[in-house]
């Protein structure tokens, strides 16, 4: 029994420091290493729970009076219940973390579609002069942005939407000649 009291004594201590780094995890704002914190925490609760249960067995088989089974005991559970609420707090803020995460890839989901919009929707009228007449008419224009994979490379164009069936062929009179 001693021998748990000594691991008990020691688990509480480990439990005293992490409860100690609890706030100035939640200030470091980086999801994994919090939800890392909580997590310890989670494990030396749980092998502290099973630590109390075998201590409490071994006292009562030891005829120690009730009373002083339960002040230990309550002073146990109080320091697992600060530790129970800094876990709280600590996945509350993943969650916090995880939502506003969320919240900005929607928002810049939707200001890439309200962009795309606003391009397909940017019509103009233009005279176009084709081969056999010249007439005015509306257009869609698009900006276009093409980037190279490997190099770092863009190269921007505005290009027009042109409603043909068929691509435009003109006869080469000396195709033959090639």
């Amino acid at each position: 029994m001693k021998k748990q009291q000594s691991e008990m004594d020691v688990k509480l201590r480990a439990l005293n420091f992490r409860l100690k780094r609890c706030d100035e995890d939640s200030a470091m704002k980086i999801e994994v290493a919090v939800d890392r914190h909580r997590e310890s925490i989670t494990t030396i609760l749980s092998t502290i729970s099973i630590l109390k249960g075998s201590i409490e067995e071994a006292t009562f088989a030891q005829s120690e009076s009730d009373e002083s089974i339960q002040q230990w005991s309550t002073e146990i559970e109080n320091q697992i219940a600060l530790a129970d609420k800094c876990t709280q707090k600590l996945a509350d803020f993943v969650k916090t973390i995880y939502q506003r995460a969320q919240e900005v890839e929607l928002k810049h989901t939707q200001e890439q579609t309200m962009q795309f919009e606003k391009q397909l929707l940017e019509q103009n009228t233009r005279r176009i002069a084709t081969l056999m007449s010249t007439t005015t008419t509306k257009v869609e224009e698009y900006d276009l942005s093409l980037e190279a994979i490997l190099r770092k490379f863009v190269l921007n164009a505005r290009v027009t939407k042109i409603n043909k069936r068929e691509l435009l062929t003109l006869d080469n009179p000396n195709y033959e000649g090639f």
